[in-house]
């Protein structure tokens, strides 16, 4: 019982990490490679206002030009999304 009720909480964070993904990606003008993030660290965290948390880490790809893979990290602290990173990356210039 308790197994399924984590499982399912964790997918739920995962849900909550892809959308913030996506609309960052909206933002900076990326595009999401694979539309998914994939868990790649999960750890035990304190929070004076919150207490004990756990705190994720998915890892995703994306791109500018379709040619080149970059990464990115979006971190959750219990239930929300505490930060969104992606890698440094090129813009293509515009052409006249």
């Amino acid at each position: 019982m308790v197994v399924g009720a984590l499982f399912w909480r964790g997918q739920a964070v995962r849900e909550r990490a892809l959308r913030a993904t996506r609309q960052r990606c909206k933002q900076y003008e990326v595009v999401l490679l694979d539309q998914t993030v994939a868990l790649a660290a999960c750890r035990p965290r304190w929070s004076r206002r919150q207490g004990p948390q756990l705190e994720r880490r998915f890892r995703f790809e994306f791109t500018v030009t379709g040619q080149d893979r970059y990464q990115g990290v979006t971190t959750t602290r219990g239930d929300r999304v505490a930060s969104i990173f992606l890698e440094p990356h090129t813009v293509p210039e515009d052409e006249p």
